[in-house]
Order: C-alpha cells, then structure tokens, then sequence
C-alpha cells in the first residue's frame, strides 16, 4: 500500500517537475523569437533598409529556432511549429524579393503564432477544463 502511494507521488512529482522546465524553455523561446522578430520589423519599417543587416537578423531568427525547435517539437503540436516556420521562410523570400511591406504582414503573423503557442501551451484554468 505504501509503496503505491510513494510511487504515485514520485511520478506527480515527475510530471509537475518536467511540466516547469517545458514551460520555461518554451516561455524563454517566445522571449528570444520575439524579440528578434521586432527589431527586424522595426529595421523594415526604416525609411532607408540597411538589406545585409535585415539579412543578418532573419538568419540569426531562423538559427535560433532551428536549434530550439528539435526540442519544442517533443511536446508542442508539430501543425503549430510548422506554421512559424512556414512565416519564417516567406520572411526570408521576401527579404531576397525586396518586399518588406509584405514582410511586415508575415512578422507579425509568426509573433501571432509564437503568441498563440505560449499561450495554448501555458498551465492556466481555461486550458486545464
């Protein structure tokens, strides 16, 4: 009996435990895309575009969620991911054919997402019921 319980309990602990680090990392991934995807809508927005520093900032966009998203796809819907990366990569053509009016449509279309999977994947009562 004893030990059933003390099981149960190392396992809740066990989940509790991995659901924190899960949410940490995907919080700090949001930070760090978000940011990113900001300053380069900012730099799109400059009446002069600096191209190779915009060309700079989606590389170091696109690096950092190809490093994060091995990780996140373990437990965020891969539908989800592929939606960002799909923006990601129409921000990259759009850079390559010079329409950073159309690029600002997709920046701000992958912060909507990146928005939107912090929040589904976040511990709050309207996700719990």
């Amino acid at each position: 009996m004893y030990k059933g319980i003390i099981i149960i309990v190392i396992i809740i602990v066990i989940i509790v435990l991995l659901n924190c680090i899960t949410q940490n990392y995907t919080k700090e991934t949001i930070v760090i895309l978000k940011e990113n995807l900001n300053k380069m809508r900012s730099d799109f927005l400059e009446e002069e575009i600096n191209e190779d520093k915009i060309r700079q900032d989606i590389e170091n966009t696109v690096n950092e969620w190809n490093k994060r998203y091995e990780i996140l796809a373990y437990y965020i819907e891969h539908d989800e991911l592929e939606k960002v990366e799909n923006d990601l990569t129409m921000i990259k053509s759009n850079i390559d054919a010079k329409e950073y009016g159309e690029g600002v449509e997709h920046i701000d279309s992958c912060v909507f997402l990146i928005n939107h999977i912090g929040d589904k994947e976040a511990v709050n009562i309207r996700n719990i019921f």
